[in-house]
């Protein structure tokens, strides 16, 4: 009895010391990992970000004020207890809180929160320029404004690249909450520039009142691409109507949008001199205007739900080539789906509109098509709308 006593004593002995050893290793520092903060071996991020050996540069949890430029590839990561992040303030002359440049330059940022307001005349939170790439995870953009709420231009959260194309870059962004921007979440411009923006949250102002600049979720343009999934945007409103939740002007090559929820902003999504686009399983519920093509050739509009909008469900405005299936246009003050008349080539089939305020579809151009117009209609369901099934009629089902 006593053997086994001894026996059992040294198992949990052992584990015990086991436990420790494992314990101590874990709260080591990685070899290449940097430490920030009050007692650690930096005392700024950027003497870390300046140091070759440092790949990995973690923030303790608090405030830090600092302009950071990165010109290598690193990990910049914060801390996190519960719903304490490290915080990234910006300092009252910043431009950018955090400038990426270079050629295979990669730099991944997490649980972060990068915060205005700032009193230069522009703030961007992460500008990314000259072919450098950024990875955003767990992380929060706010208050990219200045002190005080004005017009203004500039304030942004996350811009990449630049009109010409010269300073192109490229952001992935997931699980990350955008949120009280003047200007926009998002901007990424110009040929070879491209966005992954993923299981994000976007929060609007709502209306701050008419002298305040407008507002704007994600902006795409001047040649650049991007794929949206799985984003929620919600109160991207300005009193003039024109703040949209996502705009894609003059976007190239496939932009994808698809499964966002998009809630009571100006409008819900405008491509403008857009060209090859996929809205699929999107829905947009309570906003102004619903889906607007404006100039948009070859965009394919997909299993789309929008609902409860103040005018109609979609605008082709114009738009050539599109393919409008399977969406559903319910409880819209305008029309289900207003199509202009320099529209032309587009096939809407096997669409749902019902109880709208206007009519379920009405079409003003002229051609051979559908009942005299440019455009092609098939099996589309109507019921319930004030003004009635379609204009010219027969352009949906009774």
């Amino acid at each position: 009895m006593k053997k086994l006593m001894r026996y059992r004593f040294t198992i949990a002995f052992a584990a015990l010391a086991l436990g420790s050893v494992v314990g101590a290793a874990l709260a080591a520092v990685a070899p290449g990992t940097c430490e920030v903060g009050p007692g650690k071996p930096y005392a700024t991020i950027q003497s870390a970000i300046d140091d070759p050996a440092c790949l990995v540069v973690r923030l303790t949890l608090g405030t830090f004020t600092e302009k950071l430029t990165v010109k290598r590839t690193l990990t910049l990561a914060g801390s996190k207890f519960g719903e304490f992040t490290t915080v990234l303030q910006a300092l009252a002359d910043a431009t950018a809180i955090i400038t990426v440049e270079g050629r295979r330059v990669r730099l991944k940022v997490t649980n972060l929160e990068l915060r205005g307001p700032g009193l230069a005349g522009s703030l961007r939170g992460i500008d990314v320029l000259k072919h450098a790439r950024v990875t955003v995870r767990n992380s929060i953009f706010r208050a990219m404004r200045p002190e005080t709420i004005g017009a203004g231009e500039g304030f942004v959260a996350l811009h990449v690249g630049e009109p010409t194309g010269t300073q192109v870059g490229l952001a992935n962004v997931a699980e990350t909450r955008f949120e009280d921007f003047q200007n926009a979440a998002i901007v990424v411009q110009g040929p070879g520039t491209q966005l992954v923006l993923a299981q994000s949250l976007i929060i609007g102002t709502g209306d701050r009142g008419p002298d305040t600049a407008v507002p704007y979720g994600v902006i795409v343009r001047n040649g650049a691409r991007a794929t949206i999934f799985r984003n929620d945007f919600v109160d991207v409103r300005h009193p003039s109507g024109q703040a949209t939740a996502i705009l894609l002007d003059g976007a190239r090559l496939d932009a994808k949008l698809q499964y966002n929820n998009i809630d009571r902003s100006s409008q819900g999504i405008v491509l403008a001199d857009t060209h090859r686009a996929v809205l699929f399983r999107n829905a947009l519920d309570e906003n102004g205007e619903g889906i607007v093509l404006n100039g948009a050739d070859d965009v394919d509009v997909l299993y789309n739900r929008v609902g409860g909008g103040a005018g109609a469900g979609l605008s082709l405005a114009p738009a050539n080539g599109a393919v409008v299936y399977k969406n559903e246009f319910r409880d819209n003050d305008g029309d289900a789906v207003s199509v202009s008349k320099t529209s032309t080539d587009n096939v809407l089939t096997y669409n749902r509109a019902q109880n709208n305020g206007g009519y379920g579809f009405r079409d003003a151009s002229s051609g051979t098509r559908t009942k005299g117009t440019a455009n092609l209609y098939r099996s589309n369901f109507c019921a319930g709308n004030a003004l009635g099934g379609s204009l010219p009629a027969g352009l949906c089902l009774p």
